[in-house]
């Protein structure tokens, strides 16, 4: 297993962060370019196949996260392809059969857009099942430049398609979901050439063997599963909720604000399923002092970026009139953010590493549970949509506050302070929006944040600090390089025709060094 540094951790981070980069680029083009070139209804169809594919991975049953947690400390070499393909061609087995079942169903049982819808579910169960074991070999092997270009391959593979339909003016929902499952199909072709031994081979481990790996990696990774599966479940029986209460049409319009905060919380999801196994690589005694630092950064971003929502409501109405009604919700529910990347980013990845799935798995079902409850209340009998939004905040509030105390309760951290302030930034943040016309919030929120960085003056001053630090090795880097490969040439010019006869001589220790460093690293 190779040694992690800081330095190693914050370069997979930012791959990872790049890569989500393109992923935002690509929902952008989804969520704000795709509704003003077709119609509503065809729009709200679409959401509703993203909807729906909330449920399509826990058909794995947990096995993938079992791999996750079981396997994270070791690097590709030395794993054991037999044992893990077994496990992803189990998955595959099972997956292929009830998508069948399921596209028979549906096409016996379902007319017109539900077939079509629950066809393409069927077939995206196999394409994202797939796709999801690959980058999750990728990223407990620790080799993040792999998932990275498999993310990337899919969402520009998705874009191209979407770029195509738009300028051919196809309006139909099918052929944009069906984009997705493309982009799909393409970044599962690409990660097999670059994760070979892991999808099929000739070694085979026995029938028995292969039930018992199941077994153990289902019985680690299904409350995982379920645990982190809870958070997309609460926002997916909200927006479901919506449909059944008000109709297809004014779901187009809320679903739009959930689309725009799932975008934050995809991105927070991926960069967490990268820190985990970085995580699992380090001693135990750097974790604690790692959470405070990660928590203050993650709080001082999402407060910041907050103020864009104001300009970006702007824009918004000028390029798609027809949702404008959807920007009050999104203010409302943009809270979600914080208190979601601070559960999954943070405390749910540091369960992860201290093995408290069990816990995990209790907080979140019973914070999604609580919040299910409240939808259907509020939806059937009060009807009030920003009712069940500042549900939705509530809920992951309350699945935050629980899972981060149980984090400081192990790494005997204190955060209360930091909380009470996470707080009150949303709650103002909320009440600004909803109470004030835009601009008049946006100044009351400026002064809100300018208030938080008073408070928080001396982290802001220290990040400002080491910036300029690490600005300034890199500046004094460049000209010593300089001047090395200038020494370099100079004694290769003073050494002459005796360069040629030590080259000789010292080039058989040269390759040994070489391949000395290659295995050390």
């Amino acid at each position: 297993m190779k040694s992690l540094t800081y330095r190693k951790i914050a370069s997979n981070v930012m791959v990872s962060v790049m890569a989500q980069v393109i992923y935002l680029c690509v929902s952008l083009l989804m969520n704000f370019i795709l509704p003003r070139f077709i119609p509503e209804e065809e729009f709200a169809k679409w959401q509703l196949y993203i909807t729906y594919l909330s449920f399509v991975c826990i058909i794995n049953f947990g096995i993938y996260d079992g791999l996750m947690l079981r396997y994270s400390q070791y690097d590709y070499d030395e794993l054991e392809k037999r044992r893990m393909r077994s496990q992803f061609q189990f998955v595959l087995l099972v997956t292929t059969i009830a998508a069948v079942a399921f596209i028979l169903v549906a096409c016996l049982v379902l007319e017109g857009t539900s077939r079509q819808l629950m066809i393409l579910i069927g077939i995206a169960m196999i394409t994202k099942n797939a796709g999801l074991y690959s980058s999750d070999t990728f990223q407990l092997t620790n080799r993040i430049n792999r998932y990275a270009l498999q993310s990337i391959v899919q969402r520009v593979t998705y874009a191209v398609i979407v770029i195509f339909l738009i300028c051919f003016k196809v309006d139909n929902f099918f052929w944009y979901c069906f984009s997705d499952i493309c982009g799909d199909v393409l970044a599962f072709c690409v990660a097999q050439f670059t994760n070979r031994g892991m999808y099929f081979g000739k070694g085979f481990i026995s029938p028995k063997e292969m039930v018992l790996e199941t077994g153990r990696n289902i019985r680690a990774g299904a409350m995982l599963m379920l645990a982190v599966w809870s958070c997309t479940l609460t926002i997916t029986a909200a927006k479901l909720v919506v449909q059944w209460c008000w109709g297809l049409s004014y779901f187009s319009n809320v679903a739009l604000a959930f689309s725009i905060t799932n975008v934050f919380l995809s991105i927070t999801t991926a960069v967490s399923n990268v820190l985990f196994p970085s995580l699992q690589r380090l001693k135990p005694e750097t974790l604690p002092d790692m959470y405070g630092k990660i928590r203050q950064y993650v709080s001082v971003i999402i407060f910041t970026v907050f103020i864009l929502y104001y300009p970006g409501c702007w824009i918004l109405e000028k390029w798609i009139p027809g949702y404008s009604s959807s920007l009050p919700y999104l203010g409302v529910l943009l809270p979600v953010v914080v208190f979601s990347v601070k559960r999954n980013l943070l405390a749910n990845t540091y369960l992860k590493t201290y093995r408290k799935e069990r816990m995990m798995f209790a907080i979140n079902i019973f914070a999604g549970a609580i919040g299910i409850i409240a939808f259907v209340i509020i939806g059937k009998v009060f009807r009030n949509i920003y009712a069940l939004l500042i549900a939705v905040d509530l809920s992951m509030l309350l699945s935050c506050i629980l899972s981060e105390i149980v984090v400081n309760k192990v790494i005997k951290g204190r955060i209360l302070k930091d909380f009470i302030i996470d707080v009150i930034m949303s709650a103002g943040f909320i009440a600004v929006t909803y109470y004030l016309s835009r601009w008049w919030a946006c100044l009351a929120y400026a002064g809100l944040l300018v208030m938080y960085f008073i408070v928080n003056y001396r982290f802001l001053m220290d990040v400002c600090r080491m910036v300029i630090r690490r600005l300034r090795s890199l500046l004094r880097r460049k000209p010593a390089a300089e001047a090395t490969a200038a020494e370099s040439a100079a004694e290769t010019a003073d050494a002459g025709a005796d360069g040629a006869a030590s080259a000789d001589t010292s080039a058989p220790a040269e390759d040994a060094l070489e391949q000395d460093a290659e295995k050390g690293e």
